[in-house]
């Protein structure tokens, strides 16, 4: 049975590239881009007071900008079940860190795991990234030092679904949106539920992203 929804935020995917977010591994994770959205769920947990984060019944919702036929897609929905620094974040799933060598497949080059803090120079490094060569990104990524954790999602990438007239508040347009009607909030509880046979609650990736090497199939190495 899928957590409860108790708290929704929407936000438009601007590049389906398979590292903003990054679903791979068994785990969907979003430590780059959107500081404002990584600092308002960070906000938003921290205000509860609790430990046990996969209780509160937050849910972010990815989509899509408008397609050619005028809707916005899902790209992925995820609950939130863990948040952590930049650092912990590293030692804790050396899985996500990213391989630029050439001779790797594409899923090891959007690794997103690439910050740790160094004791000696006390400031955060980087391994080679996406995002290594551009010193303004990198200050954003670390901007806000919180990195968002879902185990429990659902991704389609490039076989997204267009949103369904029902969950029609999740439309977004700059930034995110976090209040929704009660309506909204179950709805989307019955869409998880629907969907439960095809990978909750332990989540999974239904499509390739939807910026991909055409040739390469190693988004399908998930786990």
């Amino acid at each position: 049975m899928a957590s409860p929804v108790n708290q929704i935020y929407s936000y438009i995917v601007a590049e389906d590239n398979g590292y903003s977010p990054n679903p791979f591994w068994g785990v969907l994770t979003l430590p780059w881009c959107k500081p404002p959205l990584r600092k308002a769920i960070a906000t938003f947990a921290s205000n509860k007071n609790t430990s046990d984060i996969t209780a509160l019944g937050i849910w972010l919702v990815g989509l899509s900008r408008k397609q050619k036929d005028g809707s916005n897609h899902i790209i992925f929905i995820a609950q939130i079940t863990e948040i952590l620094s930049h650092h912990d974040y590293f030692i804790a799933y050396p899985s996500k860190r990213p391989n630029m060598d050439s001779s790797y497949a594409h899923i090891h080059h959007v690794g997103d795991n690439a910050y740790y803090f160094d004791e000696k120079s006390g400031i955060y490094e980087s391994i080679p990234s996406v995002h290594s060569n551009d010193d303004a990104m990198q200050q954003r990524d670390l901007s806000i030092p919180s990195v968002l954790i879902s185990k429990h999602f659902l991704y389609y990438g490039s076989n997204s679904l267009p949103l369904p007239s029902n969950l029609i508040e999740l439309k977004v347009g700059q930034g995110f949106k976090s209040t929704f009607s009660n309506d909204t909030k179950a709805t989307l509880y019955d869409y998880i539920q629907t969907n439960q046979n095809n990978g909750y609650p332990s989540g999974q990736v239904l499509g390739r992203p939807s910026i991909w090497p055409i040739e390469d199939t190693s988004w399908q190495q998930s786990y």
